[in-house]
């Protein structure tokens, strides 16, 4: 009987961040011809939950335009400065939801506009994008987006409540987003305009996807204009004028958010090195500590403006995954790399194709149960 043939998760790179027990116990179950059969089942399961959506959207569709009364809250997901998030259950189906609540200051034509542009979304069909059901105006200053409920959160809540990310999974979640601006960019002609670690969504399925991308120019402006923690992950081109952007400023927000995946924590204000080796340090699983610091438009401004673009340590991640963020957050959008591009990195590439979605619902899990 032939020994197995391990397949290899992992790429070659430093030595001092701690190992992951998580990927170390899965590798180590899996040969190449297991991880090849693992692989498939998956993308077909993906597929099926993806025309089990669709299958939903269909339903709802049969009950009209929705309002107030056709749902029956659960609980409050999470609050904060841009509005806050409810799970609740469409009571003629049961399917349960997450509903955004969204407070704006505008008239009543812009509420028509910003939902007719949010029907859109109905059209936007895709294993890494997170459905969308619908929307409605309540009473004269809110809108409620209703959409697909993810259960593992908001990738910003997985640091919150796990640490950082091993290498490994900060790959896998490059490669599901990059394919996720692929598609909305490609088949919709849409620009997410707000990628961030709460914009990335994730299962105990294993499923990572895109939320709250930009079809609705309105309502993105209105957001960003009143919510400061989106503008930390602008890009110098978007902050400096706020009307020049396009997929490169995208491109340059996804590399901040992986950064924050890696490091446990927000990198701005920068992180010093003693800091970054402190992070470092921490177990798996442990999360970082908070940092006391208070971060206001003019702090962004100035460090977009004056500062060297970002860059991740090479000391704690490897060659190629430092290859990848360096490049995303590079200062001119023309020297970073293109949508098309993106899914050619190494980085990409290697994570996209090993990391199994048990593997990432195994995270997600740990987080959720605290361990």
């Amino acid at each position: 009987m032939s020994r197995k043939k391990p397949i290899n998760l992992t790429l070659p790179g430093p030595i001092r961040r701690p190992p992951s027990i998580i990927i170390d116990s899965i590798q180590k179950n899996l040969d190449t011809d297991d991880h090849e059969k693992k692989k498939q089942e998956e993308r077909e399961q993906q597929e099926e939950r993806l025309r089990s959506q669709l299958t939903v959207q269909s339903k709802l569709g049969k009950y009209g335009e929705f309002n107030d009364s056709m749902f029956e809250l659960d609980r409050e997901l999470g609050a904060g400065n841009g509005g806050s998030v409810e799970r609740v259950v469409h009571k003629e189906t049961g399917t349960i939801m997450a509903r955004k609540l969204i407070h704006l200051d505008t008239n009543e034509e812009m509420f028509k506009k910003i939902l007719l542009e949010l029907n859109i979304l109905k059209d936007c069909n895709h294993k890494r994008v997170v459905a969308f059901y619908g929307s409605y105006q309540y009473q004269r200053s809110q809108i409620r987006i209703c959409m697909e409920y993810m259960d593992g959160g908001s990738l910003d809540k997985v640091i919150t409540r796990f640490g950082k990310l091993h290498e490994s999974i900060i790959g896998a979640v490059a490669a599901a987003v990059v394919e996720g601006m692929t598609y909305i960019k490609k088949e919709h002609d849409i620009i997410h305009r707000d990628i961030k670690p709460s914009n990335i969504l994730c299962s105990t399925q294993g499923d990572i996807k895109l939320c709250d991308f930009g079809v609705s120019g309105q309502l993105v402006n209105s957001i960003v204009q009143s919510f400061v923690g989106t503008r930390s992950y602008m890009s110098p081109e978007r902050i400096i004028a706020d009307h020049q952007y396009g997929v490169s400023s995208d491109i340059w927000s996804l590399g901040l958010s992986l950064m924050e995946l890696g490091y446990g924590t927000h990198p701005f204000p920068r992180l010093k090195p003693d800091e970054i080796e402190e992070l470092m340090r921490l177990p798996e699983g442990t999360p970082a500590p908070q940092r006391a610091v208070h971060v206001d438009f003019i702090d962004i401004l100035a460090d977009r403006v004056e500062n060297d673009a970002p860059k991740l340590s090479s000391e704690f991640f490897g060659p190629d995954c430092c290859e990848f963020i360096d490049a995303c957050l590079r200062k001119e959008p023309d020297q970073r790399p293109t949508l098309d591009s993106l899914s050619n990195f190494n980085f990409v590439k290697h994570y996209g194709e090993t990391i199994t979605v048990q593997t990432i619902a195994t995270y997600v899990k740990k987080s959720l149960n605290g361990e």
